[in-house]
């Protein structure tokens, strides 16, 4: 055989080796259950995923994982989320997640300021910022605030409430407790400038407000705030009580026929695979967390009892009628028949998890003994009770200054999203979107299976002639109507 024959062989061999080892490898990596998102932007923000240096515009909804990175413009804003903890970076900022999974939060802020408002760090969470000369770890949770100067290397960490500690070469360390600031120099933790009781500017003022309007959060009665994307929902939809569900979420949606994961995309974000992400300004917790449901014609969101620790799931849909798709093929997304879960269905995804799976959700009316397998399901709690009120009831009114200031400063940034997404949106589309409802095709929505209880609810009484529901068709949520076979 030639040498050059053997010399391609082995470099195939090779090759194929390498390409198996690196499935493996990728297959056997954990899928961590906690991801961050970008949830308010003011300005211009730059981002290029892990493992890529291409810049471009941020989608609000992807999650952000280990490896991602942001960069702010002169002058904007922008706003994270990891569960419960706020990060909030001002203009002229560069910010990488290092990493981030259920036990570990490392950030690298190469330039500009990061503020942190930590609520809640769990037995054994860890919790580091990295700066070129210094690391600083979370002890408690507090309010935390880092600026980097890469003209005259330097670094000031401010604590306003908790503490932290400062890490520099050769084992220097320095503890901080609430209301300190201190610039350090270099690595060896020189200390420039200290003091106690800074003053605040005007970036500090805006995350001070940001708090505050969390801090009265009306879903995080219902909901547990390490549920990331909680802190949308208050503005974009009402909470209601079900007898059969518990509480429940209702979005405020002005598209005829609107159903759950139909008005996105597809995105691939390893190690999850396929990423539903979605067009709605809320749209990252009802579509991560939690199930849909219908209670008549009507989609509500069922985000479970508060209990353990929630688990990121990257899209909580099932394919009844299409088996071929697959999570992991980066080649081809998810083409069509895909339909939201419900309450009662169970999650089975497709990658390795370090913690369980978000599991289905019995019925609020049937409590079972062995619900995730830690003894009794909680009940809603007894504040969630008296929310019960129609489902056309107008909104209340704002309790207080802060809640008056929260729902309009979400109004204002409703309509700069509808704004923005107006602006991307092809002449074609925004030309059919202003003809009348009634000249459109309508888009057919799935009927929801009834179980025997309600089915025997709704028989006539004795002497009311029954009602007559004239048939519906049920296409799968991914098709579109042109490709209904029953049209």
């Amino acid at each position: 055989m030639p040498s050059s024959l053997l010399t391609k062989l082995a470099h195939l061999t090779g090759a194929l080796l390498l390409a198996t080892a690196s499935l493996q490898t990728w297959a056997q990596a954990e899928a961590p259950g906690r991801v961050a998102r970008l949830n308010h932007v003011d300005g211009g923000v730059s981002f290029a995923p892990a493992g890529s240096d291409a810049w471009g515009p941020v989608e609000i909804n992807r999650p952000l994982t280990a490896g991602d990175r942001l960069q702010t413009d002169p002058g904007a804003r922008a706003e994270l989320h990891s569960g419960s903890t706020a990060l909030r970076l001002a203009g002229q900022s560069v910010l990488e997640i290092s990493e981030l999974d259920d036990d570990n939060t490392r950030l690298t802020l190469t330039q500009g300021t990061l503020a942190l408002r930590v609520r809640n760090l769990y037995p054994g969470e860890r919790m580091e910022i990295n700066t070129p000369n210094l690391a600083f770890t979370v002890s408690q949770p507090g309010e935390y605030r880092l600026d980097v100067d890469p003209n005259y290397r330097t670094t000031g960490v401010t604590v306003r409430s908790g503490s932290g500690v400062v890490y520099g070469e050769n084992g220097a360390t320095r503890s901080l407790s609430g209301q300190q600031e201190i610039r350090f120099a270099d690595r060896q933790l020189a200390q420039e400038v200290a003091q106690n009781n800074p003053p605040r500017d005007s970036f500090d003022m805006w995350t001070v407000a940001r708090d505050r309007a969390e801090d009265q959060s009306l879903s995080a009665r219902y909901m547990s705030r390490d549920m990331t994307g909680y802190e949308q929902l208050d503005s974009h939809g009402d909470w209601r009580t079900d007898t059969e569900f518990g509480t429940v979420w209702i979005p405020r949606v002005t598209v005829g026929q609107w159903a759950p994961y139909r008005n996105g995309q597809w995105r691939w974000v390893a190690p999850w695979g396929w990423t539903w992400v979605d067009d709605a300004p809320w749209g990252f917790a009802p579509f991560h967390y939690g199930r849909w449901a219908q209670i008549g014609p009507q989609w509500v969101w069922v985000p479970g009892p508060v209990g353990p620790r929630p688990v990121y799931a990257p899209a909580l849909v099932g394919f009844p009628n299409d088996r071929g798709n697959n999570w992991h093929d980066r080649q081809h997304p998810p083409s069509s028949g895909w339909v939201p879960l419900g309450p009662r269905d169970p999650w089975r995804p497709g990658y390795r998890q370090g913690v369980p799976p978000p599991m289905a959700m019995p019925p609020i009316g049937n409590p079972q003994p062995n619900w995730r397998n830690d003894g009794p399901r909680p009940m809603p709690r007894p504040e969630m009770r008296p929310e019960l009120r129609p489902f056309d009831a107008p909104m209340p009114a704002p309790r207080n200054l802060g809640e008056l200031e929260q729902r309009n400063q979400m109004q204002r940034q409703q309509q700069a999203d509808r704004e923005r997404q107006q602006q991307a949106q092809p002449q074609q589309l925004r030309d059919q979107n202003r003809q009348p409802a009634l000249q459109r095709d309508p888009i057919p929505m799935p009927r929801p299976q009834m179980p025997r209880a309600a089915e025997q609810a709704q028989q006539p009484a004795p002497g009311v002639p029954p009602l007559i529901i004239p048939p519906r068709r049920t296409p799968m949520i991914g098709h579109r109507p042109s490709d209904d076979p029953n049209q």
